[in-house]
């Protein structure tokens, strides 16, 4: 009895070692997983958005533009819904044209650079605020660090084109922030986090508009093309994530190999996409 007994215990203990180091792998599977969908599943996702951003803003926008002088900013316009598609925006040195959308929480930073509602918009009489992500969700202020004085940033909405350049940059802390808007002339300062992968300090690089153009006809409004980001909750993320690992338990436990592996083609994959969603939106925003 007793020898049945120590190899009943020998074999008990080397199921639990065989267990823990599946559920070592499977950890390790799911955050490389999710390493990849933050690096390349979410700039996918962006670009399928901002391709059909930009198609839909074309015809809104002005095409007939005529060169003014002065310095007279736009008139101020309405409030716009958050997630409303206000224009485009493009940096010549970095190679970026995007659409730019109302708001800058997360939501609207998974689809493009945001405009902050506390700021006016381009053109407009005070300093506009864009701010967008560096290393998730299409990164399109990836290089902003690369940018020197003098570069180029070109913002065209249904009140004309508005040209910028670079005269300063500066690394401030998410508090101090406030001082951002204290322009008076057209102006527009561009936003993200520093450094690449930390939320912990902001990266402002500051345009003044040195050349306008005028739309001589008005073409519409872009006021209709909105676009809302969706993410379970956070209850969502960590109820899915544990009925995730509980069904890669049971089927480890019970060496059912064949419904393993068919569930993780069938379910496992869109599950772990659906739970690495809901994740994602638990980061801090900007990265």
């Amino acid at each position: 009895m007793g020898k049945v007994t120590d190899e009943t215990k020998k074999e008990s203990r080397g199921e639990a070692w065989v267990l823990a180091g599946f559920i070592l792998l499977a950890c390790s599977l799911l955050v490389a997983g999710f390493l990849g969908y933050l690096l390349i599943g979410t700039s996918a996702a962006e670009g399928r958005q901002q391709e059909h951003l930009l198609r839909d803003l074309g015809p809104v926008l002005p095409h007939d533009l005529i060169t003014t002088s002065g310095n007279h900013p736009a008139p101020p316009t309405a409030e716009q819904p958050l997630g409303t598609a206000l224009g485009i925006l493009e940096v010549p040195r970095l190679h970026l044209k995007a659409a730019f959308l109302e708001g800058a929480y997360e939501n609207q930073l998974e689809v493009g650079p945001g405009h902050m509602g506390a700021t006016p918009l381009p053109g407009q009489a005070g300093d506009a605020v864009v701010a967008g992500h560096r290393t998730t969700w299409g990164k399109p202020f990836a290089d902003l660090d690369q940018l020197r004085i003098g570069d180029r940033a070109i913002a065209t909405t249904p009140q004309g084109r508005f040209v910028f350049a670079v005269t300063s940059t500066s690394i401030v802390l998410p508090s101090d922030l406030g001082g951002i808007v204290a322009t008076t002339g057209p102006s527009l300062t561009l936003l993200t986090c520093t450094p690449r992968y930390s939320a912990s300090h902001r990266l402002l690089v500051h345009f003044d508009e040195v050349e306008r153009s005028a739309p001589l006809s008005t073409q519409g409004s872009p006021s209709s093309i909105r676009v809302t980001g969706k993410h379970g909750g956070g209850w969502r993320t960590l109820l899915l994530g544990s009925i995730v690992a509980l069904l890669i338990g049971v089927m480890i436990w019970q060496r059912r190999r064949k419904l393993l592996v068919a569930t993780l083609f069938l379910v496992m994959v869109p599950s772990c996409y659906l739970f690495y969603a809901g994740l994602a939106a638990l980061l801090p925003s900007g990265l």
